[in-house]
């Protein structure tokens, strides 16, 4: 089982939220990670750097394209934000030797020790491309996704989503977050196979990185969860009996 993780996050989310991130995950998963850090150093032990800032396209594609912050924010058309964890997934895959390669966002922890078995039910089959926490009436949760490098139109896929950036055709799309551009790649434009993390009550609620079997191991602190430090009673709609979600319901 040759599988990898990376991560990304900028230098004042390592200091909240990155570090403790990756010490989770060095702790209780049987998976290396590596962290694409731009700006500051990595100091958790068992955990590969890599520097973001080498990426050169990620570079010029933010000074060209910054994104305009004057009046309310919309997350949907931040591409420069969103930019760096495309980089890190694109350039990782195309210079990796692993098999399968996890993207886990950095506002995530992990709290549970992960068994070797768990990982094996994460991996795509050959014939599908990516494994995501997919939802019934949305793009999927990307904050973890798993693609098979093995896949025969994998490298072809990763130029394309570079593609989409070094020419700026991104702007073209009616988004340009990482969650649906990424979708649009798999389902429309390669129309590969994928297959979900989420489960069935997962799949079913707007949060299935937590209300699926990832929620077993792990806690996504989206948003402000980031500053409170774990996910809020309102999040889960599925039961959990593990240790660290007593209390929720």
């Amino acid at each position: 089982m040759n599988v990898s993780a990376i991560t990304t996050c900028s230098a004042a989310g390592w200091e909240q939220y990155g570090r403790r991130m990756a010490a989770s995950w060095a702790q209780h998963w049987p998976v290396p990670l590596t962290v694409w850090a731009e700006g500051f150093t990595v100091d958790v032990d068992g955990v590969l750097a890599r520097d973001l800032t080498t990426v050169t396209w990620l570079q010029a594609f933010k000074r060209r394209h910054p994104y305009n912050r004057r009046g309310r924010y919309n997350f949907r058309l931040d591409a420069a934000r969103f930019a760096h964890k495309t980089a890190t997934v694109i350039e990782h895959a195309l210079r990796c030797e692993a098999d399968w390669l996890i993207w886990v966002d950095a506002d995530t922890v992990t709290h549970a020790d992960v068994p070797p078995e768990f990982v094996e039910q994460l991996l795509p089959r050959r014939d599908e491309f990516i494994a995501w926490l997919d939802r019934e009436t949305s793009y999927p949760e990307c904050g973890f996704y798993v693609l098979n490098l093995q896949h025969p139109q994998c490298e072809e896929l990763l130029q394309a989503w570079r593609a989409l950036y070094t020419a700026a055709t991104v702007f073209r799309l009616p988004e340009w977050h990482d969650s649906f551009v990424l979708e649009w790649l798999v389902k429309r434009t390669f129309k590969l196979k994928a297959c979900s993390l989420s489960g069935e009550a997962g799949r079913a609620t707007s949060h299935p990185f937590i209300n699926g079997p990832l929620g077993a191991y792990m806690d996504h602190l989206k948003g402000t969860r980031k500053v409170e430090g774990k996910s809020r009673t309102g999040d889960l709609k599925v039961p959990r009996t593990e240790t660290y979600w007593k209390g929720f319901r």
